[in-house]
């Protein structure tokens, strides 16, 4: 009969890799941007560390192993969206059953009540409170409930298995996966940190749209992208005696007025399109897929959404405000300086001409 200590010792390599891959975790998703996609590949690796797992078994008879493959199974649905997690669940299963023998079947429902367990802990702890070390020995204790699947093997050797062979796979699979976890858990910490300090790099504070270096990283990216259709404009926005506006109002109303033209310009906008502060009172909206009618449509709907409502002071005093709008159009991808250059010789003309109307570029 397997000891604690003697079964650990027997796993930890098994142990061992699945720990690698958690340091892997961070790596995939930052690799890997798209979440869904790198879920699909992580359930893949999860599915072969369980695969691992059942290649390096406490053999009980012939057809009839103990292994970790559960440890692997109960991390993927616990840190896994359900593509990854029944990803890593199918090749888990497909392994087993390719072993074979007496224990196939037990094998495989155990399996599924490991899976299905943690993924409902899971559900049931997320939102509570829990302390981190209490709710991973609780998903521990659940990515051990497979073992209750021994059950469906012969009584003999069922209880033989419970009582001489559970309590060690039970501490094992514990281990493992608190270890394994908490690796986990401090890769998703730096993510989320990394992610935060990333938005915080390229978002304007003030009107949470993207600032000057958000907004090239974006349009560079459009000028590759070839699911884009033909078509693109550049509008680029300057509010109409902004310095006046501030000098008699005060700067703090100067800065509601420039959130509030960013909200406007989201409402405005279609979702896809990028909007940014690239200056003081200058804003720059990009569209891509556009024709030319249609770039000056959206040109003089957003004048209008700007100057339709007053703003109001916090003394219930309202303030007309208005916008001047240059608008650049390609037929084909433009340089950002150069695009910018030309909407702003027509923004220029728009000022020129009275304000609160927008020209197109020739």
């Amino acid at each position: 009969m397997p000891i604690p200590f003697e079964a650990l010792l027997h796993f930890s390599q098994t142990i061992a890799a699945i720990a690698l891959l958690a340091i892997a975790f961070g790596s995939i998703h930052r690799w890997l941007v798209r979440p869904g996609l790198a879920d699909i590949v992580l359930g893949v690796l999860f599915g072969l560390s369980a695969v691992l797992a059942m290649s390096d078994p406490l053999m009980i008879q012939p057809g009839v192993i103990v292994d970790l493959r559960s440890v692997p199974v109960a991390l993927a649905a616990v840190y896994l969206r359900p593509a990854g997690a029944l990803t890593a669940l199918g090749i888990a299963v497909a392994m087993r059953l390719s072993i074979g023998g007496m224990g196939a079947t037990s094998g495989v429902v155990g399996l599924m009540m490991t899976y299905g367990a943690s993924l409902a802990v899971r559900l049931m702890t997320a939102r509570t409170g829990m302390r981190s070390l209490f709710r991973l020995l609780i998903l521990a204790a659940a990515s051990s409930t497979g073992i209750g699947s021994f059950f469906l093997l012969p009584w003999d050797l069922a209880s033989g298995i419970i009582m001489h062979v559970a309590p060690s796979l039970f501490v094992c699979n514990t281990i493992g996966f608190v270890v394994v976890a908490k690796i986990i858990e401090r890769e998703q910490r730096l993510l989320s940190r990394e992610t935060t300090l990333l938005q915080a790099s390229i978002t304007d504070p003030l009107t949470r749209l993207l600032n000057r270096r958000g907004f090239e990283d974006a349009y560079a990216k459009t000028l590759t992208d070839r699911r884009i259709g033909a078509g693109s404009a550049l509008l680029l926005l300057d509010m109409d005696h902004f310095k006046s506006l501030n000098d008699t109002h005060g700067h703090d109303f100067g800065d509601r007025v420039l959130r509030e033209v960013a909200d406007r310009l989201g409402t405005a906008m279609r979702r896809r399109d990028l909007i940014g502060r690239i200056g003081g009172e200058e804003m720059v909206v990009h569209m891509s897929g556009i024709s030319r009618d249609d770039a000056a449509e959206a040109a003089a709907r957003l004048c209008h959404e700007i100057g339709r409502h007053p703003i109001e002071r916090v003394d219930g005093r309202s303030v007309h405000v208005s916008a001047s709008i240059g608008v650049h159009w390609s037929a084909a991808p433009t340089d950002l300086l150069q695009a910018l250059s030309s909407a702003d010789r027509a923004l220029y003309a728009a000022k020129h001409e009275g304000r609160d109307r927008y020209v197109m570029a020739a």
